[in-house]
Protein backbone atom coordinates (compact mmCIF):
# COMPACT_ATOMS: atom_id res chain seq x y z
CA UNK A 1 0.00 0.00 0.00
CA UNK A 2 1.14 3.58 -0.64
CA UNK A 3 2.26 5.89 2.29
CA UNK A 4 0.38 8.85 3.50
CA UNK A 5 3.35 11.07 1.71
CA UNK A 6 2.37 9.83 -1.81
CA UNK A 7 -1.35 9.47 -1.56
CA UNK A 8 -1.59 13.02 -0.27
CA UNK A 9 0.66 14.34 -3.65
CA UNK A 10 -1.94 12.31 -5.84
CA UNK A 11 -4.91 13.86 -4.51
CA UNK A 12 -3.57 17.02 -5.03
CA UNK A 13 -3.07 16.79 -8.77
CA UNK A 14 -6.85 16.92 -9.38
CA UNK A 15 -9.47 16.78 -6.87
CA UNK A 16 -13.12 16.93 -8.36
CA UNK A 17 -16.50 17.57 -6.63
CA UNK A 18 -17.77 14.99 -4.54
CA UNK A 19 -20.49 14.72 -7.09
CA UNK A 20 -18.28 13.34 -10.23
CA UNK A 21 -16.55 10.78 -8.00
CA UNK A 22 -19.73 9.67 -7.00
CA UNK A 23 -20.77 9.52 -10.67
CA UNK A 24 -17.79 7.86 -11.92
CA UNK A 25 -17.69 5.27 -9.04
CA UNK A 26 -21.38 4.36 -9.58
CA UNK A 27 -20.15 4.24 -13.49
CA UNK A 28 -17.55 1.77 -12.83
CA UNK A 29 -20.04 -0.73 -11.13
CA UNK A 30 -22.53 -0.35 -13.68
CA UNK A 31 -19.97 -1.30 -16.19
CA UNK A 32 -19.04 -4.31 -13.78
CA UNK A 33 -23.02 -5.66 -13.91
CA UNK A 34 -23.24 -5.26 -17.37
CA UNK A 35 -19.70 -7.33 -17.71
CA UNK A 36 -21.17 -9.84 -15.76
CA UNK A 37 -24.27 -9.70 -17.19
CA UNK A 38 -22.98 -10.72 -20.27
CA UNK A 39 -20.86 -13.51 -19.14
CA UNK A 40 -23.36 -15.15 -17.63
CA UNK A 41 -25.73 -14.94 -20.62
CA UNK A 42 -22.84 -16.40 -22.50
CA UNK A 43 -22.03 -18.99 -20.22
CA UNK A 44 -25.63 -19.58 -18.12
CA UNK A 45 -23.32 -22.62 -15.95
CA UNK A 46 -21.48 -20.50 -14.95
CA UNK A 47 -20.89 -19.44 -11.08
CA UNK A 48 -20.45 -15.56 -12.00
CA UNK A 49 -22.65 -13.15 -9.99
CA UNK A 50 -22.02 -9.49 -8.97
CA UNK A 51 -24.39 -7.85 -5.73
CA UNK A 52 -24.09 -4.48 -4.13
CA UNK A 53 -22.24 -4.45 -0.52
CA UNK A 54 -21.04 -1.27 1.17
CA UNK A 55 -22.01 0.99 -1.67
CA UNK A 56 -20.03 -0.81 -3.68
CA UNK A 57 -20.50 -4.26 -6.04
CA UNK A 58 -18.48 -7.50 -5.44
CA UNK A 59 -17.78 -8.96 -8.68
CA UNK A 60 -17.02 -12.79 -9.00
CA UNK A 61 -16.70 -14.33 -12.25
CA UNK A 62 -14.12 -17.05 -12.22
CA UNK A 63 -10.78 -17.54 -10.19
CA UNK A 64 -8.64 -16.73 -12.45
CA UNK A 65 -10.58 -13.59 -14.11
CA UNK A 66 -9.35 -10.03 -13.85
CA UNK A 67 -12.77 -9.07 -13.80
CA UNK A 68 -13.21 -10.91 -10.28
CA UNK A 69 -12.74 -8.26 -7.64
CA UNK A 70 -14.67 -5.62 -5.06
CA UNK A 71 -14.94 -1.79 -6.91
CA UNK A 72 -16.35 0.62 -4.94
CA UNK A 73 -16.24 -1.20 -1.87
CA UNK A 74 -16.28 1.90 1.44
CA UNK A 75 -16.03 4.79 -0.52
CA UNK A 76 -19.40 5.74 -0.34
CA UNK A 77 -20.78 3.68 2.91
CA UNK A 78 -18.81 2.79 6.30
CA UNK A 79 -17.65 -0.84 6.32
CA UNK A 80 -18.41 -3.04 9.41
CA UNK A 81 -15.50 -5.97 10.90
CA UNK A 82 -18.86 -8.65 9.81
CA UNK A 83 -19.16 -6.87 5.92
CA UNK A 84 -15.33 -7.60 5.87
CA UNK A 85 -15.67 -11.01 7.52
CA UNK A 86 -18.12 -11.92 5.10
CA UNK A 87 -16.00 -10.86 1.98
CA UNK A 88 -13.09 -12.85 3.45
CA UNK A 89 -15.25 -15.71 3.53
CA UNK A 90 -16.94 -15.18 0.70
CA UNK A 91 -13.56 -15.11 -1.28
CA UNK A 92 -12.08 -18.25 0.14
CA UNK A 93 -14.53 -20.96 -0.61
CA UNK A 94 -13.96 -20.42 -3.75
CA UNK A 95 -10.58 -20.81 -3.78
CA UNK A 96 -9.73 -17.18 -3.75
CA UNK A 97 -7.40 -14.57 -1.77
CA UNK A 98 -9.83 -11.54 -1.35
CA UNK A 99 -9.29 -8.58 -3.93
CA UNK A 100 -10.11 -5.66 -2.73
CA UNK A 101 -9.65 -2.25 -5.28
CA UNK A 102 -9.01 0.82 -2.79
CA UNK A 103 -8.85 4.65 -3.61
CA UNK A 104 -7.95 7.74 -1.59
CA UNK A 105 -11.47 7.86 -0.87
CA UNK A 106 -12.17 4.66 0.59
CA UNK A 107 -13.65 4.96 4.22
CA UNK A 108 -11.10 4.94 7.14
CA UNK A 109 -13.41 1.83 8.56
CA UNK A 110 -12.19 -0.31 5.38
CA UNK A 111 -8.70 0.61 6.20
CA UNK A 112 -9.58 -0.20 9.93
CA UNK A 113 -10.30 -3.95 8.82
CA UNK A 114 -7.09 -4.35 6.45
CA UNK A 115 -5.61 -3.46 9.61
CA UNK A 116 -3.01 -6.26 10.84
CA UNK A 117 -3.50 -8.55 7.21
CA UNK A 118 -1.16 -8.92 4.44
CA UNK A 119 -1.97 -7.49 1.08
CA UNK A 120 -0.05 -7.36 -2.15
CA UNK A 121 -0.54 -4.46 -4.74
CA UNK A 122 -1.55 -6.19 -8.42
CA UNK A 123 -2.34 -3.00 -9.84
CA UNK A 124 -2.04 0.82 -9.86
CA UNK A 125 -3.92 2.72 -11.99
CA UNK A 126 -5.92 6.28 -12.42
CA UNK A 127 -9.12 6.75 -12.70
CA UNK A 128 -9.18 9.28 -15.32
CA UNK A 129 -12.46 11.83 -15.98
CA UNK A 130 -13.56 14.58 -18.57
CA UNK A 131 -16.49 16.64 -18.71
CA UNK A 132 -17.93 16.39 -22.25
CA UNK A 133 -20.29 19.55 -21.82
CA UNK A 134 -16.91 21.48 -22.28
CA UNK A 135 -15.31 22.52 -25.67
CA UNK A 136 -13.60 20.01 -27.60
CA UNK A 137 -12.96 20.00 -31.38
CA UNK A 138 -12.49 16.29 -33.02
CA UNK A 139 -9.38 16.10 -34.89
CA UNK A 140 -9.10 15.09 -38.39
CA UNK A 141 -7.45 11.78 -39.06
CA UNK A 142 -6.47 11.51 -42.30
CA UNK A 143 -6.52 7.96 -43.14
CA UNK A 144 -8.03 6.66 -40.45
CA UNK A 145 -11.35 4.99 -40.61
CA UNK A 146 -13.13 4.30 -37.36
CA UNK A 147 -16.34 2.50 -37.39
CA UNK A 148 -17.98 -0.60 -35.51
CA UNK A 149 -16.76 -3.89 -35.10
CA UNK A 150 -19.79 -6.34 -36.10
CA UNK A 151 -17.48 -9.53 -36.30
CA UNK A 152 -16.21 -11.28 -33.16
CA UNK A 153 -13.73 -12.97 -34.20
CA UNK A 154 -12.27 -10.20 -36.14
CA UNK A 155 -12.57 -8.51 -32.42
CA UNK A 156 -10.88 -11.48 -30.64
CA UNK A 157 -8.64 -11.45 -32.46
CA UNK A 158 -7.39 -7.68 -32.45
CA UNK A 159 -8.11 -7.89 -28.35
CA UNK A 160 -5.34 -10.59 -28.73
CA UNK A 161 -3.13 -9.05 -30.49
CA UNK A 162 -3.30 -5.80 -28.75
CA UNK A 163 -3.41 -7.26 -25.50
CA UNK A 164 -1.70 -10.53 -25.21
CA UNK A 165 0.96 -10.34 -27.84
CA UNK A 166 -1.87 -12.77 -30.20
CA UNK A 167 -2.28 -15.32 -27.78
CA UNK A 168 -5.73 -16.24 -27.67
CA UNK A 169 -6.44 -19.17 -25.18
CA UNK A 170 -9.63 -20.09 -23.20
CA UNK A 171 -9.42 -17.27 -20.67
CA UNK A 172 -8.38 -14.28 -23.13
CA UNK A 173 -11.58 -15.46 -25.68
CA UNK A 174 -14.30 -15.91 -23.05
CA UNK A 175 -12.94 -12.82 -21.44
CA UNK A 176 -13.24 -10.80 -24.78
CA UNK A 177 -16.60 -12.65 -25.78
CA UNK A 178 -18.00 -11.02 -22.51
CA UNK A 179 -16.74 -7.10 -23.53
CA UNK A 180 -18.09 -7.92 -27.11
CA UNK A 181 -21.59 -8.69 -25.77
CA UNK A 182 -21.78 -6.20 -23.18
CA UNK A 183 -25.27 -4.27 -22.56
CA UNK A 184 -25.36 -0.74 -23.71
CA UNK A 185 -21.48 -1.30 -25.06
CA UNK A 186 -20.03 -0.63 -28.45
CA UNK A 187 -16.86 -2.36 -30.12
CA UNK A 188 -15.29 0.15 -32.23
CA UNK A 189 -12.04 -0.36 -34.70
CA UNK A 190 -10.07 1.64 -36.32
CA UNK A 191 -8.64 0.61 -39.88
CA UNK A 192 -5.74 1.90 -41.73
CA UNK A 193 -6.01 1.18 -45.89
CA UNK A 194 -8.90 -1.74 -45.23
CA UNK A 195 -6.41 -3.09 -42.58
CA UNK A 196 -7.49 -3.19 -39.06
CA UNK A 197 -4.87 -1.26 -36.55
CA UNK A 198 -6.81 -1.04 -33.57
CA UNK A 199 -9.89 -1.76 -31.05
CA UNK A 200 -11.72 0.36 -28.57
CA UNK A 201 -14.61 -0.44 -26.36
CA UNK A 202 -17.26 2.29 -25.05
CA UNK A 203 -19.96 1.78 -22.24
CA UNK A 204 -23.10 3.88 -21.71
CA UNK A 205 -24.03 3.94 -18.40
CA UNK A 206 -26.59 6.66 -17.52
CA UNK A 207 -24.90 9.15 -16.86
CA UNK A 208 -21.28 8.40 -17.71
CA UNK A 209 -19.71 6.53 -20.98
CA UNK A 210 -17.00 3.95 -20.04
CA UNK A 211 -13.88 3.95 -22.09
CA UNK A 212 -12.46 0.01 -21.97
CA UNK A 213 -10.15 -2.10 -23.39
CA UNK A 214 -8.44 0.10 -26.41
CA UNK A 215 -5.73 -0.76 -27.89
CA UNK A 216 -3.49 -0.49 -31.05
CA UNK A 217 -1.57 -2.97 -33.28
CA UNK A 218 2.50 -3.36 -33.15
CA UNK A 219 3.08 -2.46 -36.17
CA UNK A 220 0.15 0.75 -36.63
CA UNK A 221 1.89 2.22 -33.20
CA UNK A 222 2.40 6.34 -33.08
CA UNK A 223 -0.38 7.10 -35.91
CA UNK A 224 -2.25 8.38 -33.59
CA UNK A 225 -4.74 5.39 -33.55
CA UNK A 226 -5.79 5.76 -29.91
CA UNK A 227 -6.11 9.33 -30.24
CA UNK A 228 -8.59 9.13 -33.21
CA UNK A 229 -10.75 5.72 -31.29
CA UNK A 230 -10.62 8.47 -27.89
CA UNK A 231 -12.13 11.51 -29.83
CA UNK A 232 -14.42 9.23 -31.58
CA UNK A 233 -15.85 7.61 -28.44
CA UNK A 234 -16.05 10.99 -26.77
CA UNK A 235 -17.95 12.66 -29.83
CA UNK A 236 -20.12 9.23 -29.60
CA UNK A 237 -21.24 10.04 -26.36
CA UNK A 238 -21.59 12.76 -26.28
CA UNK A 239 -23.83 13.21 -29.22
CA UNK A 240 -26.15 10.29 -27.02
CA UNK A 241 -26.52 13.13 -24.28
CA UNK A 242 -24.01 11.95 -21.96
CA UNK A 243 -21.73 14.30 -19.95
CA UNK A 244 -18.80 12.80 -18.53
CA UNK A 245 -16.12 10.03 -19.92
CA UNK A 246 -13.88 8.12 -17.93
CA UNK A 247 -10.97 5.67 -18.62
CA UNK A 248 -8.87 3.45 -15.93
CA UNK A 249 -5.54 3.71 -17.15
CA UNK A 250 -1.72 2.77 -16.12
CA UNK A 251 -0.25 6.02 -14.63
CA UNK A 252 2.96 7.41 -17.21
CA UNK A 253 1.66 4.71 -20.02
CA UNK A 254 1.28 6.73 -23.61
CA UNK A 255 -2.57 6.06 -23.10
CA UNK A 256 -1.84 8.34 -20.07
CA UNK A 257 -0.32 11.04 -22.13
CA UNK A 258 -2.87 10.84 -24.87
CA UNK A 259 -6.08 10.79 -22.44
CA UNK A 260 -4.26 13.91 -20.76
CA UNK A 261 -4.02 15.75 -24.03
CA UNK A 262 -7.42 15.63 -24.85
CA UNK A 263 -8.49 16.54 -21.49
CA UNK A 264 -8.66 14.40 -19.64
CA UNK A 265 -7.81 14.63 -15.93
CA UNK A 266 -7.00 12.39 -12.37
CA UNK A 267 -10.60 11.87 -10.54
CA UNK A 268 -8.77 9.16 -8.08
CA UNK A 269 -6.26 6.35 -7.89
CA UNK A 270 -7.01 2.93 -7.65
CA UNK A 271 -4.86 0.37 -6.09
CA UNK A 272 -5.86 -3.68 -6.56
CA UNK A 273 -5.28 -5.42 -3.51
CA UNK A 274 -4.82 -9.16 -3.04
CA UNK A 275 -4.81 -10.98 0.41
CA UNK A 276 -1.03 -12.76 0.90
CA UNK A 277 -2.57 -16.26 2.59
Amino acid sequence: MTTSSSAAAMTSVFQPDPETIKQVVQGSMTYAKYLVASHKKLFPDSRAECFELCGGVVVYVSSTSPLTQLIGFGVTRQVLPTDFAFLRQYFHERGLPLRIRVTQFTQPSLIECLAGKQFKTSDFTFMLARRLDLPFSKSSHPGIEIKPIENERLWLNTFAAGHYRGKLDEETEDLGRTLFHAERSQILGAWVNGEIAGAAMVTFTEKIAAFNAACTLPAFRGMGIQKALIEHRMDLAAKNGLNLAMSRISPGSISHRNYTKLGFNIGYFTMLLEEIP
